[in-house]
């Protein structure tokens, strides 16, 4: 049975609060997830507003069919995609958009998917569970080099080589199938250490990053968004680990001004190609929002509005 847990939509003012630049604009959730920004971003907007949101996850997208709110449609899709959607419809700028690259409590809590290293679950790892491959038919096929490359850049994990071994072996005797066989895998490599939940947690996120193609559909996203934004369009995205925040911070720097020195005065032409400019430092979620919604804790957002040139 699924556990069932409310979720808590992080740095939810904050984000919003950012995003809402004109109350009669079209605004874009490319992560609907459990809903609470979106909702958020319908209470903000007037009766003119409009909200174009996306899931990948086909129950996510179910939930949000549910909204009775003629400005606001749910579409099936991941938002890397989201170019398709706006041309179908003849937007040619909208004025804001939203990403929480956070997985939500549904997903985690979710025995279906095989996400949390915490419960047991067959080894599915897909956001959209109606399409694409699942971990299991990847990891006991994989050859040694990709699963140790998965691993390594995805996870971060200091260990990876051992863990691939040990991948290597295990499935040549019993096909991995479940998170109770990894988990046992994992912890016959890394041995006895208190650290053990740190290394569960890195392996299963590169296995989910590598799966759903996250950081790929990021990149693509990012590019394709600021051709979209009108002026005083905003884009805010909050990241939950630092590869997330890596792309997301090296890319808003190509965009603003961040990358030119302070110390030289930049001349009219020069400001011209100066698109972009960020809108606050690095925002994290407060002592308090962590304490009520301890998943919060790792989160970081940044947020860049294009100039009125």
């Amino acid at each position: 049975m699924n556990k069932v847990t409310e979720h808590h939509p992080v740095l939810l003012q904050e984000s919003i609060n950012l995003l809402i630049n004109d109350k009669d604009g079209i605004y874009l959730d490319g992560t609907y997830g459990g809903g609470g920004h979106s909702k958020y971003i319908l209470e903000k907007i007037d009766n003119n507003g409009k909200l174009i949101a996306f899931d990948k996850d086909y129950e996510a997208y179910m939930r949000a069919s549910l909204i009775e709110d003629e400005r606001f449609s749910i579409h099936h899709d991941t938002f890397a995609n989201f170019e398709n959607i706006l041309q179908f419809n003849n937007v040619k700028k909208i004025n804001g958009a939203l990403l929480d690259l956070g997985i939500s409590s549904f997903q985690l809590n979710d025995n279906k998917r095989g996400i949390s290293h915490q419960l047991e679950s067959n080894l599915d790892m897909r956001m959209d569970l109606t399409k694409g491959r699942t971990l299991v038919e990847w990891i006991n096929n994989a050859d040694v080099q990709e699963i140790y490359r998965v691993i390594k850049n995805y996870g971060e994990e200091p260990k990876a080589k051992k863990i691939t071994n040990k991948i290597i072996f295990f499935r040549q005797k019993k096909k991995i199938t479940t998170t109770t066989d990894l988990v046992e895998i994992i912890k016959l490599a890394i041995g006895h250490t208190n650290k053990t939940n740190k290394v569960l947690s890195r392996v299963f996120q590169s296995f989910r990053i590598f799966i759903n193609n996250e950081l790929d559909e990021l990149k693509i996203f990012l590019n394709k968004i600021i051709n979209y934004l009108d002026v005083n369009g905003v884009i805010v995205v909050i990241s939950f680990h630092s590869l997330e925040d890596r792309i997301v911070k090296r890319f808003f720097n190509s965009i603003t001004s961040d990358t030119i020195s302070k110390q030289i005065p930049l001349t009219t032409s020069e400001l011209k190609h100066i698109k972009f400019i960020n809108l606050s430092k690095p925002i994290k979620p407060t002592f308090e929002e962590v304490k009520n919604n301890p998943r919060a804790r790792s989160a970081i957002m940044r947020a860049a509005k294009r100039r009125n040139l």
